[in-house]
């Protein structure tokens, strides 16, 4: 079963200026979100996907819960819900528990650089807690961004390794492999039982995704790592392509190559057997 695990979708009506203004600060031209339509064709190659919620009060991102649940649920056999609540939100944990009992919803996703808030502080301790506790993973994005108003401070992935001690039934999963700090999530991932990595947001660095696999591999630890195509930045179709060609930075030379049996692993069958689907 090939599971897509980190998507988006949204509608420019819940960006704020705020958050406008940090995407023209990268020199890019604000993009048109795509339309629901376009998130259902791209996800037609794989046969369940996870759409992530978002939401910062930091940068002015709001993207609602109730518009995820209303898409996933048009097609509740193959896309998954995942909810976003800004910790710093009084009622965060109750907003939680709602979307995950009565909406369904199979999956936390937080943002501490784009939420402003360091991970290991004990204050968001209860929030953790909670997840555990609701039995659904948390998707992190531990790692950097583009935008210029979210601190890197807030961004180390090793501030997880406190989280992952003291609740060790809590499934973390971070974003993006944590880049920059591959190599350092890689450690974690190899010394924590709970902790696993998506391989979303490689769309533009092939050699450098081509390089975290095969550093993975040294450590023994492909099979913590789930498929993820971070759309709308790239479709699950062409990640899949960019993995299965993943071996040609190494033709002709000495180094080494990722085993097909592996390549196909992760896009197959790591996503099904971590999130238990």
């Amino acid at each position: 079963m090939i599971i897509d695990s980190h998507t988006h979708i949204s509608d420019i009506a819940f960006w704020g200026e705020k958050f406008i203004e940090q995407i023209k600060k990268t020199g890019k031209e604000v993009p048109k979100p795509p339309s629901i339509e376009e998130h259902f064709e791209a996800m037609k190659p794989v046969d369940k996907v996870l759409v992530l919620g978002f939401r910062s009060n930091a940068i002015g991102s709001l993207i609602p819960n109730e518009f995820i649940k209303k898409y996933v649920d048009q097609y509740p056999d193959k896309m998954i819900g995942v909810t976003c609540v800004d910790p710093h939100d009084k009622n965060a944990i109750t907003e939680l528990r709602h979307n995950v009992e009565e909406w369904g919803f199979k999956g936390l996703k937080l943002g501490p650089i784009y939420q402003h808030f360091f991970p290991n502080e004990e204050r968001w301790f209860p929030l953790y807690k909670t997840v555990e506790e609701l039995g659904i993973p948390i998707i992190i994005h531990q790692g950097a961004t583009g935008i210029s108003d979210a601190p890197m401070k807030y961004a180390s992935p090793i501030m997880l390794e406190e989280i992952a001690i003291k609740f060790p039934e809590l499934k973390i999963i971070v974003a993006h492999l944590a880049y920059p700090w591959e190599r350092e999530l890689a450690t974690l991932i190899w010394k924590q039982p709970n902790m696993y990595a998506d391989i979303s947001g490689f769309q533009d660095r092939p050699f450098n995704l081509y390089q975290n696999l095969v550093y993975f591999k040294e450590f023994g630890i492909l099979d913590r790592l789930l498929f993820a195509s971070d759309f709308p930045e790239t479709t699950p179709g062409k990640a899949m392509d960019q993995l299965r060609n993943i071996n040609r930075f190494a033709e002709g030379t000495e180094l080494p190559k990722i085993p097909d049996r592996d390549i196909e692993a992760l896009i197959n069958t790591n996503a099904q057997r971590i999130l238990k689907l």
